[in-house]
């Protein structure tokens, strides 16, 4: 039976982390179904899986009877800003849609400078704007203008021609995302670096402009996200270091979900960009609107990578003995069948553990109030490093692995 439930319920994070097992158990115990939506935006697990680009899961759920409709538009918005990505290409043949679907293109109420720029016409866009510069900030049907849809692919050479011909840059489609959004989200490093440039051009020259450039910067969408978090959900370090670099704030906060920016670099795994977030000492001590903390976050959802990344730093603020909404501590949240949603085979899993216990040698504490002294937590962990019982690591009792917090 399909249930309307919150975008936290562990469907989603499943979906998005290719935990297929955790889903199938889910389905099993009636704990949820494939019908399940969000009631923040009416999102589905296939949705979650999709806009991820988890192949697997998308084929679970599929199979399990997930309605292919649910996502049939953001794929088709997905693949017209990814330009021959076979992902999305093989899901629109499944479900009998194609990027030239001459219904949608009526739908969406593209303009000619629309088309030509999403490469559905061969029409030359510069010898059209000089006859048609009207249409040139028109919208479609979802409020995206062309320089938005041209940010959001790979080519910059239509983003420098639109701004050329004056195309505005404070537009914002019917989710309030900019099109800084979407050049950080899926465009590439070089359009973000004419648009900054250009963007800093404009409103040093015009005394009348109403719009600071800290304003475009850090443009919220409908859910408090800002272009350094899109940066960060793909992991795309160039445009992050763009964005750090025009003084980008670091410690920006979405909603409804409260995640700070580098609690979602944990979540999504995005290493290249947790790491820089934390040479800019963002602050480690926030937590999200379910009080899981960046220790929670590790446990919950970081691979080991993201761990060695987490090593690498010194953490601060950090209390162990926080206990999330769900009543768990952090060592807790990692031990728990239900609650971690990256699940690995038992040697990834008992070199996570090794490098969990090393970030809370870090913290100075473990939840019995002890400091453990596991392995020399200056080395960073690999697969390699581990080996024998997983005794050692997970009992924060064991006399091997604590001492005192006075020594």
């Amino acid at each position: 039976m399909p249930r309307v439930v919150s975008a936290t319920a562990p469907i989603f994070s499943y979906a998005q982390h290719n935990n297929i097992e955790g889903i199938r158990r889910l389905f099993k115990e009636g704990l949820a179904s494939p019908f399940d939506v969000s009631y923040e935006e009416g999102r589905s697990a296939l949705h979650y899986a999709v806009t991820a680009e988890k192949p697997e899961m998308v084929k679970f759920l599929l199979t399990e009877h997930a309605d292919p409709d649910t996502a049939s538009d953001v794929v088709w918005n997905y693949y017209l800003q990814n330009p021959g990505d076979v992902f999305f290409e093989n899901f629109l043949t499944t479900i009998g849609l194609s990027r030239f679907d001459s219904d949608i293109l009526h739908k969406r109420k593209f303009s000619v400078v629309h088309q030509i720029v999403l490469e559905l016409s061969n029409v030359d866009l510069d010898d059209y704007l000089r006859t048609a510069s009207d249409e040139i900030d028109r919208p479609d049907i979802m409020g995206k203008s062309p320089l938005c849809w041209a940010a959001s692919r790979p080519n910059p050479v239509f983003v420098g021609i639109l701004l050329r011909h004056g195309a505005l840059l404070h537009t914002s489609d019917r989710r309030k995302q900019t099109l800084l959004h979407y050049c950080a989200g899926s465009g590439s490093a070089h359009s973000m670096k004419i648009m900054l440039k250009t963007a800093q051009e404009r409103m040093n020259g015009s005394k009348q402009s109403i719009n600071s450039f800290a304003d475009f910067i850090n443009a919220k969408d409908s859910k408090g996200r800002t272009p350094l978090n899109f940066a960060t959900r793909m992991n795309f370090l160039d445009h992050a270091e763009l964005l750090i670099a025009a003084d980008a704030d670091i410690e920006a906060v979405d909603e409804p979900l409260r995640r700070t920016i580098l609690l979602t670099a944990i979540y999504w795994n995005s290493n290249d960009v947790l790491s820089i977030l934390l040479d800019n000492e963002a602050n480690t001590g926030q937590c999200d609107a379910s009080h899981a903390s960046i220790l929670h976050y590790a446990a919950r959802y970081a691979n080991i990578k993201t761990l060695n990344v987490l090593l690498q730093h010194n953490l601060t603020n950090c209390d162990v003995d926080a206990r999330d909404d769900g009543a768990l501590t952090a060592l807790e949240t990692f031990e728990s069948t239900q609650d971690r949603v990256k699940f690995e085979d038992e040697k990834n899993q008992l070199a996570s553990a090794t490098a969990l216990k090393r970030i809370l040698v870090r913290c100075n504490a473990t939840p019995d109030g002890h400091v453990i002294d596991v392995l020399d937590s200056s080395d960073e962990v690999s697969e390699s490093d581990v080996s024998g019982s997983t005794d050692e690591f997970f009992d924060a009792n064991s006399d091997v692995v604590e001492e005192s917090r006075e020594k």
